[in-house]
């Protein structure tokens, strides 16, 4: 799965008002749909779609932002480890002192799992980049206020 998958090229040119049989931006849309959604898998830790992600071990602990977690990819001597649910994050414990990256596999494995809140917001992200790029406005300003709450609902964790 990829975020085109999320959140499908044809969708957002239905949302835009733009006709099927235009091409000539379906490159510009499709970049801009990854840009937002990449945005705010980085502004709430939850990712779209299932990946392998690399996290660095520290003291035999590495602590977990990233939501929804699926499972332990790598490495395969890491047979033994606890796990320590927070609200926030997750820690995971290894009993292997010589482990010194873990890779799990985080994101929503369905297209449909993703909340929907944050699909509405990727697409309005995409018609501000769409249609008001010629503007002098920050991206937060071009934001409905709305969109940004909806981050900030999200978000797992605080600047």
């Amino acid at each position: 799965m990829a975020y085109i998958d999320v959140l499908p090229l044809a969708t957002m040119k239905t949302y835009l008002r733009i006709d099927d049989t235009q091409t000539e931006t379906d490159a510009e849309i499709t970049s801009m749909i990854k840009s937002a959604l990449a945005y705010i898998e980085k502004q709430t830790s939850i990712m779209v779609y299932a990946r392998d992600k690399d996290f660095t071990v520290v003291n035999s602990c590495v602590r977990v932002y990233d939501t929804p977690i699926n499972s332990v990819v790598a490495p395969a001597s890491v047979n033994d480890y606890d796990i320590e649910v927070r609200r926030l994050y997750n820690i995971y414990t290894l009993d292997d002192a010589d482990v010194d990256t873990l890779t799990l596999n985080v994101g929503y494995t369905l297209e449909t799992d993703v909340p929907t809140e944050l699909i509405d917001v990727a697409k309005v992200m995409v018609k501000c980049m769409f249609y008001e790029q010629e503007t002098n406005q920050t991206f937060k300003e071009m934001l409905p206020s709305w969109a940004n709450s909806f981050i900030d609902t999200n978000r797992r964790f605080i600047f």
